[in-house]
């Protein structure tokens, strides 16, 4: 996960308190990156499945009800997912 997504996340809510990302200057903020448990806890059973894909493009989806959403690895398209299901 890179600093942008992680710092989506931290401005949306998602607590986190392990895992730690610096951003880039001139601030070098820190933000916590949630691990893919902490993720997957986070969006319940709103989460319907996560699926590895064999596309060099789209390798993971996360699904739910009303959409899909995408990332080079799994933590990436579940922080995408739980960002939507937390838009305010």
């Amino acid at each position: 996960m890179n600093y942008e997504l992680a710092k989506q996340l931290k401005d949306s809510g998602f607590r986190v308190t392990v895992n730690c990302i610096q951003g880039p200057p001139p601030d070098y903020e820190t933000v916590s990156v949630p691990t893919l448990s902490e993720l997957i806890e986070a969006c319940g059973d709103r989460l319907q499945a996560l699926v590895q894909l064999d596309n060099p493009v789209m390798k993971w989806t996360a699904e739910y009800e009303h959409g899909v959403f995408h990332g080079d690895t799994p933590d990436v398209a579940i922080a995408k997912l739980w960002l939507e299901l937390n838009k305010k």
